[in-house]
């Protein structure tokens, strides 16, 4: 059982990528290097993955709601049905990520990079989704 961001990056450092359904909700883990890792079905929710480099990260069905993403750098990783609900993912690169089945209710998705990205219907982020989802979250307030 990992309970602090120094045993998670000392498994890393190790060699470590499986981390599939462990429970960091609530760590900050702010400018955590954790590229290629397993966080399939895992509980993130409130984590602070602010800055945090996680490219080819797999985050499948994975809990991040309330999370805090700010800048973060998740090119390429899945995030398979994953629950993004309420997640800050201000300024996040996320091209060529799968974002096919996630949910994103409430997610700040506000200069984060899309491009290239698979959408949760599956189709690719166009800048007619984005521009409508900019839309709705104007007439949101």
């Amino acid at each position: 059982m990992i309970t602090n961001v120094h045993q998670l990056q000392s498994l890393y450092k190790s060699g470590e990528r499986n981390f599939r359904g462990v429970d960091l909700s609530g760590l900050n883990l702010q400018g955590i290097h954790l590229v290629s890792a397993d966080f399939s079905y895992a509980n993130l929710s409130g984590t602070n993955l602010g800055r945090a480099d996680l490219r080819w990260t797999k985050l499948r069905g994975a809990n991040l709601t309330n999370a805090s993403c700010e800048y973060s750098n998740l090119r390429r990783s899945s995030l398979c049905h994953a629950d993004l609900t309420n997640a800050n993912l201000y300024a996040a690169d996320l091209r060529a990520a799968n974002l096919f089945g996630a949910h994103l209710n409430g997610s700040r998705l506000i200069e984060a990079d899309l491009w290239g990205a698979i959408a949760p219907d599956g189709g690719t982020v166009s800048f007619d989704m984005l521009a409508g989802f900019a839309s709705a979250l104007a007439a949101a307030g």
